[in-house]
């Protein structure tokens, strides 16, 4: 019997879809969660025949970070897994500074995926960011759908992404690495206010959970997990009918009064997955001009999205009139 609760998570995620005989990239940033979820992953190939690489991005933000990715790579080659390093180049000022990292960091490890052959790129986000981002959209006003936060299994440009850790609180990490004697380096962007990530985990979040009397991160992941089940659920509603869609020379064509009478909800799910299909960005605005199936014709992102006798038709070329 298995006596670690979380590595008994990290063993049961790669039974759900490990396959033997290809190997798994993991991103380690050297902060507690990812550091944890290296060594979960080192006593989980008692349990598979895994190859393991490790990926590590010094962003160049902090003069101590190069001596971080060496002292890395140590741990690593200690371990006797293979070490792949990519250094950036802090360009530009502040502005969105966040996003660019995270579009350097995806695309080395994209980079590697492709030349290597991993089959999923591992990283160690946990529960406190679920429950970060499901707050943060809802602040954002995303829809009930969009809320999921982070999915334990997901993609980048076709590159699989797996993420075993989003039961785990950040807390039972540290505590993980404290019994086993493993330090993590102290990152202080993470606490940076000029980054809203850092003001939500620093500010924002605990302030909520003092207003109300108790934490809130548990509540927020439940939230998150329901409306990943709502998602799935209402794709699964409207794949038979997607399954109709017709493609024309022009655009598009789906006749949906076969399948009336519909639920706004599901109209809404049918119009986000034929506009993700069409790179047309329906705003809720545009979704609830379309969701009751009136006539209608509206020009969006160089598109005709038209609703006329119970079809959804999308041109690619523009048309004189609007209604």
């Amino acid at each position: 019997m298995m006596r670690d609760p979380i590595l008994k998570r990290v063993v049961e995620f790669l039974q759900a879809y490990f396959q033997s005989g290809t190997p798994l990239l993991l991103g380690v940033s050297g902060g507690p969660d990812s550091l944890a979820l290296l060594h979960l992953l080192v006593e989980a190939r008692h349990f598979f025949p895994m190859e393991l690489h490790v990926a590590h991005v010094d962003h160049g933000w902090r003069p101590e970070s190069g001596g971080e990715a060496k002292i890395l790579e140590g741990m690593v080659n200690a371990l006797e897994l293979p070490f792949h390093l990519c250094v950036l180049e802090k360009e530009g000022d502040n502005k969105n500074l966040e996003n660019r990292a995270r579009e350097g960091r995806f695309s080395f490890f994209h980079k590697l995926y492709e030349e290597k052959g991993f089959q999923a790129l591992v990283l160690g986000h946990q529960a406190n960011d679920v429950a970060e981002t499901v707050l943060k959209r809802v602040l954002e006003g995303a829809s009930l759908t969009s809320l999921g936060g982070i999915k334990p299994v997901a993609q980048f440009e076709g590159m699989p992404i797996w993420r075993p850790l989003l039961k785990v609180s950040k807390e039972e990490l540290v505590a993980w690495l404290e019994k086993r004697e493993l330090a993590a380096f102290d990152d202080p962007t993470n606490r940076d206010p000029r980054f809203l990530r850092a003001r939500m985990r620093e500010h924002l979040l605990p302030t909520l959970a003092q207003s109300f009397g108790k934490e809130i991160q548990n509540n927020l992941c439940r939230l998150g997990e329901a409306a990943h089940e709502i998602s799935a659920y209402l794709q699964k509603k409207i794949a038979p009918i997607l399954e109709r869609m017709e493609r024309t020379s022009d655009g598009l064509r789906l006749d949906l009064n076969s399948f009336l009478p519909l639920e706004p909800i599901e109209v809404k799910a049918l119009l986000k997955a034929v506009a993700e299909q069409e790179e047309i960005a329906f705003s809720s605005f545009h979704l609830d001009l379309l969701q009751n199936l009136d006539d209608k014709r509206i020009i969006i992102s160089g598109k005709v999205v038209e609703v006329y006798n119970g079809c959804v038709i999308i041109q690619r070329q523009i048309i004189d009139s609007v209604i």
